[in-house]
């Protein structure tokens, strides 16, 4: 692509897993140096008013070794995301992407991050490609800026340099 990746994370948050951990961050240092791109912590943020199906779903992400990937990473002198806000089961379409959308906003704290997988809908989608469709259009409504003005927040490109876990999708005044 011509230039450094913004961050770094693993399909199915793989890069938080001991083996593959290890040989990421060295690779990270060694490719990138002072210049190395911010990765992503999968730990969970807080998850309140969220159905109990999610939040069980993010502590298992999490449990699968956010912890110990966040403890690694700041070692190593990289930078990441303080939580991980977002996860869900690609299912029920644009109605149950924006109901839940606001939710994981306002239990937003400073240096977390919303995941998400917007992409243009296309004819003949699997379900999975559908979803990603149906959060191309909520991100994409007005309304989704209307919610992050609500709560205070902006959409970062990356993290700031000078420092771990400062923010990403995140800029929220104090409540």
């Amino acid at each position: 692509m011509g230039r450094r990746p913004d961050f770094v994370d693993g399909h199915q948050h793989v890069h938080q897993l001991p083996q593959i951990r290890e040989a990421l961050l060295q690779t990270i240092a060694r490719r990138y140096g002072a210049q190395a791109p911010w990765v992503r912590c999968s730990a969970p943020g807080r998850q309140a008013g969220l159905p109990a199906a999610l939040r069980w779903k993010a502590r298992v992400i999490g449990a699968l070794g956010a912890y110990g990937f966040g403890r690694a990473a700041a070692a190593a002198g990289l930078r990441s995301n303080r939580r991980l806000l977002g996860v869900y089961d690609f299912q029920g379409g644009s109605a149950a992407y924006a109901a839940l959308l606001p939710l994981w906003l306002e239990n937003m704290q400073d240096g977390d991050l919303l995941m998400c997988h917007p992409a243009m809908p296309y004819p003949g989608d699997t379900d999975m490609a559908a979803q990603r469709g149906a959060e191309f259009q909520v991100l994409n409504d007005a309304g989704f800026a209307e919610v992050l003005l609500r709560e205070g927040l902006r959409v970062a490109r990356q993290l700031p340099r000078g420092g771990h876990a400062s923010m990403v999708l995140r800029m929220k005044a104090s409540r």
